[in-house]
């Protein structure tokens, strides 16, 4: 795994209850957000929004922490995957809608059709490097959009990432995103990656990366890591 996660519901519980070894290689590490006070500002005031759209968990535990209350009750909220969307519900969000195969393009292709977008206003967490699917979407309808980067993702030294890796010495890869993926072959090397028995991308975004890279490497049909599992266990039956 390319985080260190723990608990009943973690990535790494998900993988021994099938079966596999955990072991984790942390390739990047949540940080602050970029702007700090834009944060505290639009948090702090959700209530002129229309909606929220949340990409993650950190996203959603982000701006919960920076408002310090409850999310207004008339503000409609909309998330990435399931796990975003029990997080929303726990703020206190209202009831969020989530895309069918939980990636922001699949978000868009379901929020879509709702109703007129023209001039809603609409808070859209986003990620340094992340993609436009649902930005551009919302704003070919003329909605308005503003985005904010709740938190930021640091690059562990690439010499802790080597010495994990090799310590590790894992079998198969799940991989959470493409600038993960990115950074981890850029700290041991593609041939490292290649010459595994499996490598499981999160999504389609993901798996897009990989392939410009040049390792094919296909998606769970939907971008959870409980659908990563099973992926896995169908490649490696044994």
């Amino acid at each position: 795994m390319t985080r260190d996660d723990k608990g009943d519901t973690s990535l790494s519980a998900a993988l021994e209850r099938a079966g596999f070894t955990a072991v984790s290689v942390t390739v990047l590490t949540e940080g602050p957000p970029p702007d700090p006070e834009r944060l505290a500002g639009i948090a702090g005031d959700l209530e002129s929004f229309d909606w929220i759209v949340c990409g993650s968990v950190r996203a959603v535990r982000a701006i919960r922490s920076a408002r310090g209350s409850e999310w207004p009750s008339r503000l409609r909220t909309a998330a990435v995957g399931p796990v975003t969307a029990a997080a929303i519900r726990d703020a206190a969000g209202a009831e969020p809608i989530v895309g069918s195969i939980f990636t922001a393009k699949s978000l868009w292709e379901r929020l879509k059709p709702i109703g007129d977008w023209h001039n809603q206003r609409v808070l859209v967490t986003t990620v340094d490097d992340g993609t436009r699917d649902l930005i551009d979407g919302l704003r070919s309808v003329n909605a308005r959009v503003t985005e904010v980067e709740p938190y930021s993702m640091i690059k562990r030294p690439e010499s802790d990432v080597r010495a994990d890796w090799f310590h590790a010495r894992p079998d198969a890869v799940i991989l959470g995103s493409a600038k993960t993926a990115i950074r981890l072959i850029e700290c041991v090397g593609l041939d490292e990656i290649a010459n595994l028995k499996a490598v499981v991308p999160i999504g389609p975004t993901t798996a897009a990366g990989l392939e410009r890279l040049g390792i094919h490497a296909e998606p769970p049909e939907q971008a959870t890591f409980a659908a990563a599992v099973q992926k896995l266990r169908s490649l490696l039956p044994a």
